[in-house]
């Protein structure tokens, strides 16, 4: 599952590239809300890693004070997708509404940003974790 895709800095600025950009995230986003309540318990479990780099650039996007009455549900999901990495990326079903709720709020936050907010955010994370 990705979120994100890089594309040339032209194609970045079109407005419709724009708009597929955002009904991609849309549909990524539900299908993994729906994919929390339905993965079997245990089972080995990339969906950790990816949505944690989504929460983070959500983060990185409301560090200037908006969205603060959100900031509790998406620290709440980033926490737990990096509690779960450090234990081995196996599915817990009791992680799937906190998961849930941060990807609702993440979605949200992401989809209203300006597209090159979202690229600095996105950028800021990458060299966070190199």
């Amino acid at each position: 599952m990705r979120f994100f895709s890089a594309v040339d800095e032209n194609v970045g600025r079109n407005p419709i590239a724009q708009a597929m950009a955002k009904a991609s995230l849309r549909t990524a986003a539900r299908d993994f809300r729906i994919q929390c309540y339905l993965y079997p318990e245990g089972e080995p479990a990339t969906a950790y890693d990816t949505a944690g780099s989504l929460f983070a650039v959500a983060l990185k996007l409301v560090e200037g004070g908006a969205y603060a009455d959100r900031v509790g549900a998406l620290k709440g999901a980033k926490s737990c997708c990096d509690q779960r990495l450090s234990q081995g990326s196996r599915w817990h079903t009791q992680d799937a509404a906190a998961l849930d709720v941060g990807m609702q709020v993440a979605e949200e936050i992401i989809g209203q940003s300006k597209p090159k907010e979202v690229q600095q955010a996105w950028l800021a994370t990458r060299t966070v974790e190199a």
